[in-house]
């Protein structure tokens, strides 16, 4: 598999990384409110079970809701990633690396994250909390690193662990300058900041579904990063080994 970028293609990955963070914390949500009977307090990337809680010993499946939709992702991306046709490992490479697989091994390395959260709350300060926390250390390196090591080995551009750093990185980079603190500041500043529903401030609810209808429009441009698959006019998509669409229109 030969990666190759244009921005098309950055323009919709970003979409993409955008779209599935906001569903990885809808995953915490979700299910925070199915134990709570009602919702936190959120911004774009921190949320907390509400303080009148009906199920607080059972906060712990909220935290584990959003990893498990992120891996399950990752996974789904990595199956793909292993296809011949090169529409299917192209979706497959970005679904792998919008889901941010890099964050989930950064954060519990360095001590944080939902899955150290899950510890936390499952150990308690117990003497086998070390323990715990080494057992969950490699759990998350297992389900994060693998999918990472397939897509190493799937690359075949010169220099792939470049291309795997770049596609792990950037998209953080991007989240933390933009999430984190720009739209994150909008919501402190009151922008939009009366929840609407699920406990979501109306700010993110609509940021998200702008982007979500952005990704729509820039689906098409999704597998175009497998040098592969090229995009014809009228968005269509086309292998270079078929003289035939290999896609619907957008």
């Amino acid at each position: 598999m030969t990666l190759r970028l244009r921005l098309p293609y950055v323009v919709a990955f970003l979409l993409c990384t955008l779209v599935f963070t906001e569903l990885h914390e809808l995953a915490h949500l979700t299910v925070a409110g199915l134990v709570c009977g009602c919702y936190g307090p959120r911004d774009f990337n921190v949320w907390e079970t509400c303080v009148q809680c009906s199920n607080p010993e059972l906060g712990f499946l909220a935290s584990a809701a959003g990893p498990l939709f992120s891996y399950a992702m990752m996974w789904l991306g990595m199956w793909g990633l292993r296809s011949a046709n090169p529409v299917r490992r192209g979706l497959g490479l970005t679904l792998l690396f919008a889901n941010l697989p890099f964050a989930r091994l950064l954060t519990v390395a360095m001590g944080g994250g939902d899955e150290l959260t899950l510890v936390r709350a499952l150990a308690g300060s117990s003497e086998a909390y070390a323990l715990y926390r080494g057992i969950a250390t490699a759990v998350v390196f297992a389900l994060g690193g693998i999918p990472l090591i397939v897509a190493l080995r799937r690359i075949g551009n010169r220099r792939a662990w470049l291309w795997v750093a770049g596609l792990c990185v950037a998209p953080l980079l991007f989240e933390f300058g933009y999430l984190f603190q720009l739209m994150n500041g909008l919501l402190e500043r009151g922008t939009l900041a009366d929840v609407w529903f699920m406990g979501t401030p109306g700010l993110i609810w609509v940021h998200s579904l702008l982007a979500l209808m952005l990704l729509l429009l820039m689906l098409p441009y999704l597998p175009s990063i497998d040098a592969n698959v090229t995009i014809s006019k009228g968005t269509q998509l086309i292998t270079e080994s078929e003289a035939a669409p290999v896609a619907v229109r957008a």
